[in-house]
């Protein structure tokens, strides 16, 4: 499977598959590892990722529009896994149904900065605090990078208010109505899109794991070998 496809946009950015690195498996009980690519993905999970400090440099975590260029280039890339992008509120009713401690503070977080809410929101992970809250950060840039939901295409969209998962699901669609915020599963993947040297930096990653694993299966074998020969020795 391919871990990296480039956007071929002006940025000359790439999407890649997060290598498990154990600074990553350290932040939640439900990252894992496979293939040396992290598994297990959730917005509680990606956004304490985010806010851990630990992704590599000027890299950031996919959104719909970073995916939906890789679904062009590459549609089976992301073949057999899903992967979540954002956060989808809905605020066609202010009694809020799903999610509603969460989603009715971040609507009023998000009212604050003079954000309109007649429209579902799309809110990237990195404005936001552990709780789902707009961070420092997200209150001054939240009016530039929260879209509305409506700009893209969904197969499955909520039929209430509330606040949702958005992701690419494991066979092609587009969901935004996800109502578990910390479920997670092995058939998941993080992915980050970030520019040229970044990106090498990251393959580079996945080299040197490959290298490790190779050199320890290299020795396992000579210690089978050690050990099968000394047991033909005749004393």
């Amino acid at each position: 499977m391919a871990i990296q496809i480039a956007l071929r946009n002006k940025a000359k950015e790439s999407a890649t598959i997060l290598p498990a690195n154990p600074k990553y498996l350290a932040i939640s009980n439900n990252f894992g590892e496979s293939n040396m690519q992290l598994t297990g993905s959730s917005p509680e999970m990606l956004v304490k990722l985010v806010n851990s400090g630990l992704l590599p440099k000027n890299a950031r975590l996919v959104e719909r529009k970073d995916l939906e260029a890789v679904v062009k280039r590459a549609n089976n890339f992301f073949s057999g896994f899903y992967v979540d992008c954002q956060l989808n509120l809905d605020s066609r009713d202010s009694n809020y149904k799903i999610n509603p401690v969460y989603a009715e503070a971040l609507a009023n977080d998000l009212k604050k900065v003079g954000i309109n809410l007649k429209y579902a929101k799309l809110i990237p992970y990195n404005i936001l605090t552990d709780v789902f809250r707009l961070s420092e950060k997200g209150k001054d840039i939240a009016k530039s990078c929260v879209q509305n939901t409506n700009d893209f295409k969904w197969d499955c969209m909520p039929s209430s208010s509330g606040l949702f998962r958005a992701c690419l699901c494991r066979d092609g669609d587009w969901g935004a109505r996800g109502e578990g915020l910390a479920y997670s599963d092995s058939d998941s993947m993080v992915v980050v899109v970030s520019g040229k040297a970044t990106s090498q930096k990251i393959l580079d990653s996945y080299a040197s794991e490959f290298k490790k694993g190779k050199d320890k299966a290299i020795s396992n074998v000579n210690k089978k070998y050690a050990e099968s020969i000394a047991g033909l020795r005749v004393n």
